[in-house]
């Protein structure tokens, strides 16, 4: 199949995809006033959080408690909104988003009198550690076969470390509310996480969204994702596949 015709590939593997096409024609959909609206919040959540921290520093204020309760607020509808919007995504990838959404807005409803009554902040952080590790293990399940040894090894520590982390949270959820209030303010599992999540992205071959497919691969008609040789039908948009098509590094068709 000639690829004359073809639009440019964005740059993503057929394993760590762009945006998906709701989203993109969500933000599209948006005025133009909204989109920018989201973009200052976006760069402005961090730098508040900055000066909250600095200003609670001097003057001993409750700013970072009330900037934590505003991102973590925004950060959950976000989390339900794209749940709802992704439709194409499997269920439960939407349920795992569905998940943090609802855990942060809980977090944020049970800190409302100062305290937090269910979830201490060390639970949350577990929690999400969790769903973060389910969510790679299921991107990893998703790829394309075959599988070789180090991306079951990725799915085997991506599931054992969601089952930690769910089960340590659930442990101090269970101590805070029959023992004795607890606060978690360092915790070896929140340093680990990290090794965790750099090792299963490593091992896994995620985030790899800067990378393009090369060699034998199939552009498709209708979006131009490359998709490798042996789909039949576009990661993205499922619309069927034609021919194979030889790509050089960062070539783009004729």
């Amino acid at each position: 199949m000639s690829t004359s015709h073809l639009p440019p590939p964005p740059a993503s593997t057929d394993e760590a995809d762009a945006l998906p096409p709701e989203l993109l024609a969500l933000w599209s959909a948006l005025p133009r006033f909204i989109r920018d609206l989201l973009t200052v919040v976006a760069i402005g959540l961090p730098v508040a959080g900055i000066l909250a921290l600095l200003v609670d520093w001097f003057a001993t204020t409750q700013l970072v408690r009330l900037w934590l309760q505003c991102t973590a607020t925004i950060l959950g509808v976000v989390l339900l909104v794209v749940a709802v919007v992704l439709r194409s995504q499997p269920w439960l990838r939407r349920l795992i988003l569905v998940g943090g959404g609802v855990l942060l807005l809980f977090a944020v409803l049970d800190s409302l009198n100062g305290r937090q009554d269910w979830l201490p902040r060390g639970v949350v952080l577990l929690s999400s550690w969790a769903l973060l590790f389910a969510d790679r293990c299921l991107r990893l399940l998703e790829a394309a076969r075959p599988r070789p040894r180090r991306r079951w090894l990725a799915i085997g520590l991506a599931a054992l470390a969601s089952m930690v982390y769910a089960g340590v949270a659930g442990y101090y959820i269970f101590v805070h509310r029959t023992i004795a209030p607890v606060e978690l303010r360092q915790h070896f599992l929140f340093g680990a996480g990290i090794m965790i999540a750099t090792l299963v992205s490593w091992l896994g071959g995620l985030d790899r969204s800067a990378q393009r497919l090369t060699g034998k691969v199939e552009v498709c008609p209708a979006c131009g994702l490359r998709n490798i040789a042996e789909r039949t039908v576009c990661k993205r948009c499922r619309a069927p596949l034609g021919a194979t098509n030889e790509v050089a590094d960062n070539q783009l068709p004729a």
